[in-house]
């Protein structure tokens, strides 16, 4: 379960240096984007996005909107309520998010943790989330599974308070206060409270954050409860999605059948727009835990459903998102006084913030930077925005609405939020609509309007007439049984040669308009090591740098340019090899391929770009040694591979310092050339249309000799247990890792090797998880995993702990690997459901283009077939309980492990000693 965060979490920090009350304006000035103006020309492109359904109502008054989409063979589920923080009575704050979690600890008829049978069929997607104005649950799941996920929804929608105890309360608590823990050890954990507490006055349902105090929380009572589950949580404050394969005539039966019995529920009021105003500016000063200062300024606008909200959303994307951002421009570019500048309007119910924030260069003057930002945007609301950047805008906010529409869990997002807070399931579509037509006097307008604010409207609706049907469904037999699963379909794979020998894989997927194209390379960060510089991250840089400037062009030229085409460009440096990829609508791919090409073959890696982006990355130090998961990611790398070893290299300071211009140029040259790589492409077009596009872009590029190949040294041996400590003073929780050496590369069982780990710590309901989140209510989540790299593998147990545990989970953890190979080995139940989870998981796991990409790429460089996950169910389906049992002696080895912990050493560090463990050394994060 989670509780959605901005980010980065916007905080209100800087609004002048006099405090003053929040007033409400004397007359709210008539929305600006009310007064007559001409429509903006629409983008073709809109008339591709749109998601058609149907929606109906029960007689009970539950909403149910249907989507059909049979590409795949899975149905997603989900359940929203119109309830969240902002309704939270005084004294219970944090009180809808403790519920959140009641939710899925079972319900009368199921009175078990909601994750098991869910996870048995292969479940995706599968969660809980808590905001300011709603409540929402969601699963995508094999059609073959949809009775069962419908019997839970209504199931917990109408039995929930029969399973409901005080443990039940108690131990979800204690799993509510980790989580909050959890979030605040790490940077910006408290920004967000100071944020909403400063911007919306006490009483607002703004005032505090979804995840509460710790004293609400505790003041939380079983009354609370059923008051809660009565008032808030019947039909009529309910929008049930059902998106996918599936039929209006199925839902129609399935949903009446399964929630006609739910209770209508109480009349609730419409919530009305409540929109604080500031008389003159505020400031408030806070430290976090944090590399660089930020400065935020934040203003209070009207909801999601304001008149103006869609001009407000334009102007904030033209002075603060991407790269030809006004303010990236001026501050980052133009001044260079921050690494980072943006903005962004942010839609509640009952209000919004548009919000600016910028992320200062170490040593910068924050008075300058300040008043940089002043005059960037006094001069919008002065001039307001040009037609191009209207334009820019428009793209790529219609390219982002295309790519949301390739998953049904995505669409059913969409549809749920529209009708929730607009009483429409098609809402989204006029909003985007409304976006596309606003022209440059309605933003100017606008912004002109509530960056000086106000604006308050109330709404109220009869209620109607509801009453509950009798339950024709027979809930004694327990959930419903899921005897089969859709088969994955792996699609075709076609093959060509461009003429100087690269190959490229081409898989057609048309659901969407987008094609995805990924090129890789041998080497990565192992190749810069190679080279002698792994510790400088030349690998990154290089592959970082090949936007920031190219064939002549600048990368504001470059980012407008992939703007203006709705594409995508991203590179990324593994330990094995290297990845550059790119994303286009169809109608552009001529263009973007071309654009593309350019950056890979023709980098400059400006300098002014290259210092840039070594200050960006010592920031990046600076802020890993500050988290508890970046010390402890720092000493396991080279701590398990050597400092030396491809997999051990940490970037440092000195040898950030010292990259060079010429040292990227080295890198590319070595690596990124067409001897070895391999073109991947998925997407909606044709081998026949890409192909020639290809050979224009790549066909004549020639490097200067044969493939490079990575030569791995050998990983120091572990032959003992040892305890490293590294102090994070104060921290409310420890981080953990329990480290183990692991096999060489794709061991000849690696089915084996995944069943040994799923029930261990590999999901929800492992038995470490269960452990320490559910039975001893020490930790938000506690997990293991196996790595991935080509060469040496490790294996890992990670519990972030309350510090005054930590002692007790390290003995804990300890007592499960030891049991896995003695008292309590992995049984025939655990092999049968981890295999259940994984092979009922595939349909749903390759729904989108970039999965099945991504996919094909990572077995490439792991030397399997690009298939393979096409015959992972009969792979997963031969597994016994012997085999498991030998992978998890190939692994575990209680007398071999490495137990790194970051937390503050002046409470934990005589617990741990004295635990017997082997040799304690100290460290700091260098």
């Amino acid at each position: 379960m989670s509780m959605p965060r901005r980010a980065p979490v916007r905080a209100l920090v800087s609004l002048a240096l006099a405090t003053s009350a929040i007033q409400p304006l004397a007359a709210a000035p008539k929305p600006a984007a009310a007064q007559p103006a001409a429509r903006a020309a629409v983008d073709p492109l809109l008339a591709r996005i749109d998601i058609p359904q149907t929606t109906f109502r029960l007689p009970n008054g539950l909403t149910v909107i249907v989507h059909e989409d049979h590409k795949a063979p899975v149905v997603a589920v989900s359940v929203w309520y119109g309830i969240g923080s902002a309704h939270e009575p005084a004294g219970k704050t944090g009180f809808a998010h403790l519920f959140e979690h009641l939710m899925f600890n079972g319900s009368k008829n199921f009175n078990k943790d909601w994750f098991g049978p869910l996870q048995e069929v292969g479940a995706t997607n599968l969660n809980g989330t808590t905001s300011f104005d709603r409540t929402n649950y969601y699963q995508t799941v094999p059609k073959t599974a949809l009775d069962r996920v419908l019997w839970m929804e209504s199931d917990r929608m109408i039995y929930l308070l029969d399973a409901i105890d005080q443990a039940r309360l108690d131990e979800q608590r204690a799993v509510v206060k980790n989580e909050k823990r959890q979030g605040e050890n790490k940077p910006f954990g408290k920004v967000g409270d100071v944020q909403f507490a400063t911007i919306f006055p006490e009483g607002h349902g703004y005032h505090h954050t979804p995840i509460g105090s710790m004293e609400d929380l505790d003041a939380a009572s079983l009354d609370d409860v059923k008051n809660w589950f009565t008032t808030n949580y019947g039909a009529t404050n309910t929008v049930l999605v059902l998106s996918g394969d599936i039929t209006v005539a199925e839902a129609k039966e399935k949903v009446a059948r399964y929630f006609g019995s739910a209770r209508p529920g109480e009349p609730l009021p419409k919530p009305q727009q409540d929109v604080p105003v500031r008389a003159s500016n505020a400031e408030v000063r806070m430290k976090d835990n944090i590399a660089q200062v930020n400065l935020m300024r934040d203003w209070a606008t009207p909801g999601r459903e304001g008149a103006d909200a869609p001009a407000l959303d334009m102007a904030a994307f033209v002075l603060g998102n991407g790269r030809n951002s006004r303010l990236y421009k001026a501050l980052v570019e133009g001044k260079a006084l921050a690494t980072s500048a943006s903005a962004s309007l942010s839609e509640l119910e009952l209000a919004g913030t548009f919000g600016i924030h910028v992320v200062l260069k170490p040593g910068a003057s924050e008075a300058e930077a300040a008043a940089e930002v002043d005059r960037v945007v006094a001069e919008f609301l002065k001039t307001g925005p040009t037609e191009a950047e209207l334009q820019r805008a428009r793209t790529k906010i219609n390219a982002s609405y295309v790519r949301m529409l390739e998953t049904v869990d995505g669409k059913a997002s969409i549809l749920a939020e529209a009708h929730l807070y607009g009483g429409d399931a098609n809402r989204w579509k006029t909003r985007l609509v409304r976006q596309n037509q606003v022209t440059a006097p309605q933003v100017l307008a606008a912004a002109r309007a509530w960056l000086g604010h106000g604006y308050t409207q109330m709404v109220v609706e009869p209620f109607g007439r509801y009453a509950s049907a009798p339950d024709t469904v027979d809930r004694s037999t327990g959930v419903p049984a899921v005897t089969s699963t859709p088969d994955l379909v792996w699609p075709t794979i076609e093959r060509t040669t461009l003429s100087n020998g690269m190959p490229v894989v081409f898989v057609k997927r048309d659901s969407v308009p987008v094609v995805n194209v990924a090129l890789n390379f041998a080497g990565g960060t192992a190749g810069a090591v190679a080279m002698g510089k792994g510790g400088a991250g030349i690998a990154e840089f290089a592959l970082g740098g090949l936007d920031d400037g190219a064939a002549g062009r600048t990368s504001g030229e470059i980012a407008g340019m992939f703007e203006d085409l709705g594409a995508t460009f991203g590179a990324t440096a593994g330990v094995d090899s290297a990845t550059i990829s790119f994303s286009a609508l169809s109608s552009k791919l001529p263009e973007t391929v071309a654009l593309a090409a350019s950056l890979i073959r023709q980098p400059d890696f400006p300098q002014v770009e290259l210092e840039r982006a070594k200050t960006n990355a010592l920031a990046g130090i600076e802020q890993s040694k500050a988290s508890a998961g970046g010390k402890a990611g720092r000493i396991l790398a080279p701590t398990m591979f050597g400092p030396t070893h491809p997999y051990g290299m940490v970037p440092d300071e000195a040898a950030v310092k010292a990259v060079k211009r010429a040292d990227l140029q080295a890198y590319m040259a070595e690596w990124i050339r067409p001897e070895g790589a391999t073109i991947f492409v998925v997407g909606a077009t044709s081998l026949a249309e890409i192909k020639p596009l290809l050979e224009t872009a790549f066909g004549n590029w020639k490097g200067t000799g044969s493939a490079r190949t990575i030569s791995y040294p050998a990983v120091p041996a572990v032959t003992g247990t040892r305890v490293i400590l590294v102090d994070q003073p104060g921290a409310p929780q420890s981080e953990i890792r329990a480290v183990l050496p692991g096999p060489k590369g794709l061991a000849s069982d690696e089915e084996a090797l995944s069943a040994m780990n799923v029930p261990l710590g590999g999901a929800f309901t492992s038995r470490i998880n269960m452990n320490l989140r559910e039975a001893k209510g020490w930790s938000y989540g506690a997990r293991s995993s196996l790595s991935s790299e080509r060469d040496q593998r490790i294996f890992t147990v990670s519990a972030p702990v309350q510090t005054d545990k930590t002692a007790e989970a390290i003995t804990e953890i300890r007592k499960e690997l030891e049991a896995y190979l003695k008292d309590r080995p992995v049984t025939a139940a655990e092999v049968a459901d981890a295999t259940k989870q994984v092979v009922r998981a595939l349909p749903g796991q390759y729904e989108t283009g970039g999965a099945v990409l991504g996919s094909m790429v990572g077995y490439h460089v792991r030397g399997r077939p690009l298939d393979y996950p096409a015959s992972a169910k009969a792979r997963w389906e031969a597994l016994d309980v012997a085999r498991v049992e030998a992978a998890a002696r190939q692994v575990i080895d209680p007398t071999r492990i490495t137990w790194i912990v970051v937390g503050d050493l002046s409470k934990i560090e005589a617990p741990i000693r004295a635990l017997g463990l082997g040799p304690v050394t100290v460290r700091t994060v260098d």
